[in-house]
C-alpha cells in the first residue's frame, strides 16, 4: 500500500494591502469621472470658472433688482400717501363748497322774502299771505305747515288775531273735514296772529290712518275795524313740498 504525500500550503493574507488597492481604484476611478465630466462641460461650452463668473453676476444682478423693487414700493406708499391726503383735502373743499351753495341759496331766498315784503301789492287791510306750504316728516303720517305773514311796511300798527286751519280729505270712501284740533292733539285750537311786519307760524299735523288729504283751509282773523278776514283754500298738492 503506497502512502499519500501530504503537502502543507501556507497563505498569508493582507487585508490593508487589500484596502489600499481597493481605495486606489476608486480614487482612479473618481478622477476619471471627474476627468471625463469636466471634459463634457469643456466640449459643450462650459467652464467652472466662467459658470461661476455667471453665478456671480447672476446674484448681484438679483440684489440690484431687490434694491430697485424696495425703492418703488416706498415711492408707492409715498404716492398713496399724497393721494389719502389730496382726497382729504378735496373732500374738505367739497364740503365747504356744499356749505357756501346752501349759504346762499338761503340769502336768495331771504332777499326774495323781503323783496316780496316791500313789493307787495295783493292785501287786505295791508296783510298779506306770503306763503303757505305742507312738508311731509320722517314720521308716518306726520306734516309740517308753514304760514308766512306779511304787513305793509308803511303801516306801523300791530297785527292781532288768530288763524285757523282746517284740512278735507277722503277716508274710508268718504269726505271728512278735520280741524286743526283733532290733528293737532288739541295741543293748538287756533293759532295767535301778533306781527308788525311780518310772522311766521309753524306746526305739526297728525292725520289719522288712511285719511288722504285733498284740500287746506286757511283763515286770517284779524283784529280791528281796518283789518278784514281773509279765506284761503289751497289744493293739497298746490302746497305740499
Amino acid at each position: 500500500m503506497s502512502k499519500r504525500s501530504t503537502q502543507l500550503i501556507i497563505k498569508h493574507h493582507q487585508p490593508v494591502r487589500t484596502w489600499l488597492l481597493i481605495f486606489a481604484y476608486a480614487v482612479i476611478a473618481f478622477g476619471i469621472g471627474w476627468y471625463l465630466y469636466s471634459f463634457g462641460l469643456i466640449q459643450a461650452g462650459y467652464s467652472n470658472l466662467d459658470l461661476g463668473k455667471e453665478i456671480q453676476e447672476l446674484t448681484e444682478y438679483s440684489d440690484e433688482l431687490g434694491n430697485e423693487n424696495a425703492r418703488l414700493r416706498e415711492n408707492i406708499a409715498m404716492l398713496e400717501r399724497s393721494r389719502q391726503v389730496e382726497s382729504g383735502a378735496y373732500a374738505e373743499v367739497d364740503v365747504t363748497l356744499r356749505e357756501l351753495q346752501q349759504e346762499i341759496l338761503e340769502l336768495k331766498e331771504e332777499v326774495a322774502f323781503y323783496r316780496g315784503i316791500v313789493s307787495s301789492r295783493e292785501s287786505a287791510g295791508g296783510l298779506t299771505i306770503q306763503s303757505f306750504n305742507m312738508e311731509k316728516t320722517q314720521e308716518e303720517r306726520v306734516y309740517q305747515f308753514k304760514l308766512v305773514l306779511t304787513q305793509v311796511m308803511k303801516n306801523e300798527r300791530i297785527v292781532r288775531g288768530k288763524i285757523k286751519l282746517a284740512f278735507e280729505g277722503i277716508k274710508a270712501g268718504k269726505l271728512q273735514r278735520l280741524t286743526l284740533n283733532q290733528v293737532s292733539g288739541g295741543a293748538k285750537t287756533n293759532l295767535v296772529l301778533k306781527f308788525k311786519y311780518f310772522q311766521t307760524i309753524e306746526g305739526n299735523v297728525v292725520f289719522p290712518d288712511g285719511f288722504l288729504p285733498t284740500r287746506v283751509f286757511l283763515e286770517i282773523l284779524p283784529k280791528g275795524r281796518k283789518l278784514t278776514d281773509m279765506k284761503k283754500t289751497y289744493d293739497w298738492t298746490a302746497v305740499l313740498n
